[in-house]
């Protein structure tokens, strides 16, 4: 497994300066073969990702529950044009 980040669009850099590529399994060839305009494919395509704020447990590997990736509050708004 690999996972491909990109810089944050507007709404994730709130959260991280990078943010996940999605790419689809019929993309992997282009990927693989050097082909850089995929990425700018991909992130002009990338899905509306969404987000909430979680408890603060989550960032210690030592505690380990479905519960702590239940939303604690409301889900971050992402600006509409």
């Amino acid at each position: 497994m690999t996972i491909i980040t990109a810089a944050a669009d507007e709404f994730l850099a709130q959260l991280h300066n990078r943010m996940p590529v999605v790419l689809e399994p019929g993309q992997a060839d282009r990927w693989l073969g050097g082909d850089m305009e995929l990425l700018h494919e991909l992130a002009e395509h990338s899905p509306e990702f969404r987000a909430w704020p979680v408890d603060r447990k989550v960032n210690n590997a030592r505690n380990e529950s479905a519960g702590l990736v239940e939303p604690r509050g409301e889900a971050l708004g992402r600006a509409h044009p």
